[in-house]
């Protein structure tokens, strides 16, 4: 019997649906520093060596300010190849400055260069493993990404505890004064004899006081309950992402509708998947020989507006990570998160979609940098 590898991609499609928004962005842009030294006086031909090797030290910090490690692993691979053809990957090269050092013979140079993001990004993909292996050779993945929005926050006031703990000391000083008398009587017959005293007495008491308080704050955590919103157009942006890296991607029917239903009543209540859903899902997983299972949600955050252009502003917090489901055991082969993500619009709709889908697209890269970097295939 054959096996079909694929990848499948599951969404929790519950709520409202929400507007789309398609607006034009300008390419990624950053800064190229480089020093370069030269014989004689300095060359047009030593300008334009330095104005490549600043295109290739703008492409390498684009890259590094991701702060990505798989990123950077698969950037790495195919380096070479990429500044070989540096003019394919920067679109244009803006002077900021220059400085020539006549005495050391040496020129600096300044740029600010536009990145071709995508051509970068089908350059990595192209030389992973998934891409490079065979459909039906390709290890089966699951995407379990819940949208998520605040329906209510329950907050608690701190518990205090105050402790104190009190001494008492006593110091008494007495002083004892005695006079006595001794007398004696002869009689015909007897001798009496007797004595008689006073006594005086000083006391003087010192009390002294002393006490060391402290105490607790016992602080608990709000009780969020969420409404589960997704849109279709988040169906779209991570099944193009998953595509264009390899992937194949299919239908959600693939599990029970009654998993479907605990992983949306999982993820109303709380951060992550209950030990029997996650259970339930690895077993499914195991029963459709699918190893690799992503989970995780994208909440959205309160509205705001941007102080710079006076437009609705809405954040989308990331927290997801990539399960293997091969063996016994399954561990936490690749995480994202948590990480914002901005969506704007001129409506809150408009900017809550713009900002899920910016967000469902960087998770699935960043997963996929991840599992690419692993060599997953």
């Amino acid at each position: 019997m054959q096996i079909i590898k694929t990848a499948i991609t599951i969404f929790v499609i519950v709520g409202v649906a929400l507007s789309t928004a398609t607006a034009d962005a300008a390419p990624p842009s950053a800064k190229g520093i480089v020093t370069v030294n030269y014989s004689g006086k300095l060359s047009a031909s030593a300008k334009q060596d330095a104005m490549q090797k600043a295109k290739i030290n703008a492409l390498d910090r684009y890259i590094n300010d991701f702060d990505d490690q798989p990123k950077e692993r698969n950037y790495s691979l195919v380096r070479n190849q990429i500044i070989a053809s540096i003019d394919s990957y920067v679109l244009s090269a803006l002077v900021l400055s220059e400085q020539v050092d006549e005495k050391a013979h040496s020129y600096t140079l300044t740029i600010r260069a536009d990145i071709n993001d995508g051509k970068l990004e089908n350059a990595m993909k192209d030389s992973s493993a998934m891409a490079n292996t065979a459909n039906g050779e390709k290890s089966l993945i699951i995407f379990v990404f819940v949208a998520r929005q605040q329906k209510s926050v329950q907050s608690f006031d701190d518990k205090k505890y105050k402790r104190a703990d009190i001494q008492h000391g006593v110091t008494v000083n007495e002083n004892v004064n005695r006079d006595t008398t001794e007398s004696e009587k002869v009689g015909k017959s007897k001798v009496v004899t007797g004595d008689s005293g006073k006594a005086t007495y000083n006391a003087e008491h010192d009390a002294t006081v002393s006490a060391t308080t402290g105490g607790s704050i016992v602080k608990r955590a709000d009780l969020v309950e969420w409404d589960i919103a997704q849109t279709a157009d988040i169906n779209t942006v991570t099944a193009g992402v998953m595509t264009n890296a390899g992937y194949d991607v299919v239908d959600t029917d693939n599990l029970e509708p009654a998993l479907m239903q605990a992983i949306r009543k999982d993820y109303s209540g709380s951060n992550d998947l209950s030990p029997a859903t996650t259970q339930s899902l690895i077993a499914a997983a195991k029963s459709l020989d699918i190893p690799y299972i992503a989970v995780g949600t994208l909440d959205v955050g309160v509205r705001d507006i941007d102080p710079a252009n006076g437009r609705i502003r809405v954040y989308v917090k990331v927290n997801e990570r990539v399960l293997t489901a091969r063996g016994r055991l399954f561990k936490t082969a690749a995480a994202v998160g948590p990480v914002d993500f901005q969506g704007e619009g001129p409506s809150e709709d408009i900017a809550r979609t713009d900002a899920l889908k910016t967000a469902a697209r960087a998770a699935a890269e960043q997963l996929m940098n991840s599992l690419n970097a692993k060599g997953v295939q």
